[in-house]
């Protein structure tokens, strides 16, 4: 299932790549394979896609950050979570 919403992501973002909950799909499908480099870029594109409104993708990379110890960043995206 989770591969292929990462395919049903991928056409959504070469149709329009402005959805940002495409890239969102597409970093949780990096988060889970612990591919945090890929995971961290697309939280970033759902975020500036989506005006820094998901969420989700900043309270992610809030996480990924705590998670690879670089604490000021989680901190930084953390605190933009209402």
């Amino acid at each position: 299932e989770f591969e292929q919403a990462k395919i049903y992501a991928e056409k959504s973002i070469k149709t329009d790549p402005s959805v940002s909950l495409a890239y969102f799909i597409l970093g949780g499908y990096f988060y889970q394979k612990r591919d945090d480099e890929n995971a961290e870029k697309n939280f970033k594109l759902a975020e500036i896609n989506s005006k820094g409104e998901s969420v989700n993708a900043i309270y992610y990379l809030g996480k990924l950050y705590f998670e690879k110890k670089r604490f000021q960043s989680a901190f930084d995206y953390f605190s933009k979570l209402p």
